[in-house]
């Protein structure tokens, strides 16, 4: 049988496992239930290698991978196809679109790497190859606290009734409950505070930076752009601006190619003029955002959301980790999970738009940003700074996200309209046939698990049920 973490560290390049990998190892990760819950960028990838690894080479069973994004299903995919599907005959797919069939043709794969609502759509549609699945790995797991938490909660509670012997692994950040996780899911914690590259945190305001600790820096210029990523780049390092909807990423970029242009070498002006072409050229006709995505290219500045097309996205993401991008601005989404660090996060607001108007993200959200900042083998620490316009906001910052708690993860299946969709699929797809069955299944739940309050879901449950009969949606 192969031995599992010689082949990962032989692909990986490295010569020992970091504290919290060690720490994976020396629990019984390859019969148990985990629960890995470490800080960004500590390297929980590995452990999704390790544990697909094993279910295929050695269980001789498949192993899936879920997360929140496309855009991190097909990055995990790519980088574990090119170190193992050659060497180790490993047959990798990666299925995140056409929610409407059981993608009969992935039960030819080894590793399959999926988003959550298309592993849901699978179970909905009975895929049977998912009882040949020998780990499932949840990455991102505390989005159970977020919109698409339910569609998590289902997948994780079908997927265990329908597969009993399932190793499930779930990966998240830190946070506070995690403990109640691994109770829901029988499972070993493992928690960690390694972070290979230490991270400053602090806040801008009148040309002064101030750390956590007090630890301030004075800049020349007014504008916090001109200054931060001035500096940044007299320094040759790169940086990553948060901004919080997608048009402000798009003029922020704008804003931040007159900074870097002055500062590019006649050599890299060369490589981005290039660059900017194969960006511009992605589709048969170039679109306005395709030509003004170029444009910012030549500049050595990109903007990344999810509405640029798959070859623009991996352009610009390989251009910045290869160095020659110098400036990425981005949506939030940039902050889960995607392999980008950078010497120096700017946040422009820890406020962003609902149906209600502003509000504040979870602290846990602006962990995730922070978090991006620090690259291992080339900063020796990594800079996160939330731009404020007065004392007083920055102070605010200082205490509720820099000093601040990360909230729990807590279950949004108790929201009726999310409980009445998920009850009506559950009934169509014949995971539940009775009200006994009904029962059965949510007593299996994160939401039974979380809140002991069996007799008050219930209730919820029948209610929805005489509301569904009533509408004729069933018998």
């Amino acid at each position: 049988m192969p031995n599992v973490p010689d082949l990962v560290k032989e692909a990986n390049g490295f010569s020992t496992f970091n504290p919290m990998q060690q720490k994976v190892l020396d629990a019984p990760w390859t019969t148990h239930n985990l629960v890995v819950a470490s800080p960004t960028a500590s390297g929980k990838t590995i452990i999704a290698e390790l544990v697909g690894l094993e279910s295929i080479l050695n269980r001789k069973k498949k192993a899936m991978y879920t997360g929140p994004l496309r855009a991190l299903a097909s990055e995990h995919y790519n980088d574990l196809k090119k170190k193992y599907a050659e060497k180790h005959q490993i047959k990798f797919a990666v299925s995140t679109g056409e929610l409407d069939s059981s993608s009969k043709y992935l039960s030819n794969f080894d590793f399959i790497f999926s988003t959550f609502e298309k592993l849901d759509s699978l179970l909905i549609h009975r895929a049977e190859w998912l009882q040949q699945i020998g780990v499932l790995i949840i990455d991102e797991v505390h989005e159970l606290d977020s919109d698409r938490g339910a569609t998590l909660e289902m997948i994780i509670t079908k997927l265990r009734i329908l597969n009993p012997k399932i190793q499930i692994v779930a990966l998240s950040a830190t946070i506070p409950n995690a403990d109640e996780l691994a109770t829901w899911l029988k499972a070993e914690l493992v928690e960690s505070t390694y972070r290979p590259v230490p991270l400053k945190e602090g806040v801008h305001f009148h040309q002064t930076i101030v750390f956590k600790g007090n630890e301030q820096i004075e800049l020349a210029q007014e504008d916090p752009f001109e200054g931060l990523l001035g500096d940044t780049m007299k320094q040759k390092k790169q940086a990553l601006v948060f901004a919080n909807t997608r048009p402000r990423a798009e003029s922020l970029a704008k804003q931040t190619a007159v900074i870097i242009n002055p500062l590019l070498s006649v050599e890299e002006k060369k490589s981005l003029e290039k660059l900017s072409q194969k960006i511009e050229n992605a589709l048969e006709i170039p679109t306005e955002q395709c030509k003004k995505l170029a444009h910012l290219i030549k500049n050595g500045v990109a903007f990344h959301h999810a509405g640029l097309i798959a070859r623009q996205r991996e352009l610009v993401e390989d251009n910045f980790r290869n160095g020659l991008l110098k400036v990425i601005s981005s949506t939030p989404t940039l902050a889960v999970g995607c392999n980008l660090p950078a010497f120096r996060v700017i946040i422009t607001s820890v406020q962003r738009f609902d149906f209600s108007g502003m509000k504040n993200i979870p602290v846990r959200e602006y962990k995730q940003m922070a978090g991006r900042s620090g690259r291992p083998k080339y900063d020796k620490a990594g800079e996160s700074i939330v731009l404020c316009k007065t004392e007083m906001e920055a102070e605010e910052v200082m205490r509720n996200y820099i000093l601040g708690k990360m909230e729990e993860v807590s279950s949004k299946l108790g929201v009726q309209p999310v409980l009445r969709m998920h009850l009506l699929a559950l009934i169509a797809s014949k995971y539940i046939f009775d009200v006994d069955s009904m029962d059965d299944f949510f007593a299996r739940t994160f939401y039974a698990q979380q809140y002991h309050d069996l007799d008050n879901l219930k209730r919820m449950l029948r209610g929805l049920i005489k509301e569904l009969y009533e509408l004729e949606f069933i018998d």
